[in-house]
Parts: structure tokens; C-alpha cells; sequence
């Protein structure tokens, strides 16, 4: 198993103990995640997850639509049903090492996982913080993340992506740090 392959699962893990625990009558208040609701960032989330499993061979592409529709009526259910599908579709012998696209163009899928955890792993926090949810965000992951999100530079820094990086603290956690280069206020 690759080490991205590794971080992304303990996305998905982190995500999913989020989204068990959400009371299904806050779905509809607003993230940590600027201007969308935990439904909306959970519905972007649900959508990415089915995109890779389709890169993985799990499914077709998954069509453009509100982030709340994807999420739909039973955002829990939707989620699982995402989870579980990109979980079989990566448990292939090789499949990470296939070329897929993504969002900067066609890549290993081994490369996509480890941008993609880094989107699961910060909107986990954007619904639990908002709710009252532990993330349960394991600093080993953001320690791993991290410098590769910081390598990305200012790309990463653009409508649709990240907002601006937050100052914190010089000694912060490296969950604090993370979730700061991130443009979320982790304090």
C-alpha cells in the first residue's frame, strides 16, 4: 500500500467519523467552510469521493449538480454509499498506479489520492467544527500533508480551492497549522 493510499484512507476515516455523528437537523447550518452549508461541503466531498472511485474504475464520472443535491435528502446515506465505492474501486492490485485525470490535469491516481486527502481531511474538519463533532484529525496525516500542500504554493490559492492562510501561533499543533495553511481558523 502507498503512503498516499494510506492518507487518504485515513481521510475517509476521519470524514466518516464526522458525518455518523452529525445530528441530520444541522445539515443545513453553515461550515467552517466559507459560504456553504455542512450539506453543501459534504455534497462537494461525496461528489469528489465519486469521482475518484470512477478514476479507480468504480463507477462513471459522476455529473456536475449542487453540492446539497449530491448530498440529497439523506446526506448520511449518500455519504456511505461514496465511501464504500471508492474503497472497493482502490482495492485493486496496481490501480494507483493507473493514469486518471485530475485537477490539474491527467496524473497517477497514487498522486490524486494524496490531493484528495488533503480535501476530505479538511472539510472533516469544516462539518465537526461547525457542529460540535470531533474530527478526530490525526496530526501524523496533517504532518504528512502538510509540506506538500506547502510545495503547491500560491496554485492552491484561488476561488474554488484554498483562501488565505491564517497566522497562528510559531507553536501551534500541526493539526493547528494544517487547518491555518489551509485558510481555516483552527482557534
Amino acid at each position: 500500500m502507498s503512503e498516499n493510499l494510506r492518507l487518504y484512507q485515513a481521510a475517509v476515516y476521519s470524514m466518516n467519523a464526522v458525518v455518523v455523528r452529525v445530528d441530520p437537523a444541522r445539515w443545513d447550518e453553515p461550515s467552517k467552510c466559507a459560504d456553504w452549508t455542512c450539506r453543501e461541503v459534504l455534497g462537494h466531498s461525496i461528489w469528489h469521493t465519486r469521482s475518484l472511485s470512477a478514476a479507480a474504475g468504480n463507477g462513471d464520472q459522476p455529473e456536475e449538480q449542487p453540492e446539497a443535491e449530491v448530498a440529497g435528502a439523506d446526506p448520511l446515506a449518500s455519504w456511505i454509499a461514496a465511501r464504500d465505492a471508492v474503497l472497493v474501486g482502490l482495492d485493486q492490485p496496481g490501480i494507483i498506479n493507473a493514469e486518471v485525470p485530475g485537477p490539474f490535469g491527467v496524473m497517477r491516481l497514487d498522486d490524486r489520492l494524496r490531493i484528495s486527502a488533503s480535501d476530505l481531511y479538511t472539510h472533516s474538519w469544516d462539518i465537526g467544527a461547525a457542529v460540535g463533532v470531533d474530527p478526530a484529525l490525526d496530526p501524523a496525516v496533517a504532518e504528512a500533508i502538510l509540506p506538500g500542500l506547502m510545495a503547491a504554493g500560491e496554485v492552491l490559492r484561488q476561488p474554488g480551492l484554498m483562501g488565505s492562510e491564517i497566522e497562528i501561533e510559531g507553536d501551534a499543533s500541526v493539526i493547528d497549522r494544517f487547518l491555518a495553511y489551509c485558510g481555516r481558523d483552527p482557534r
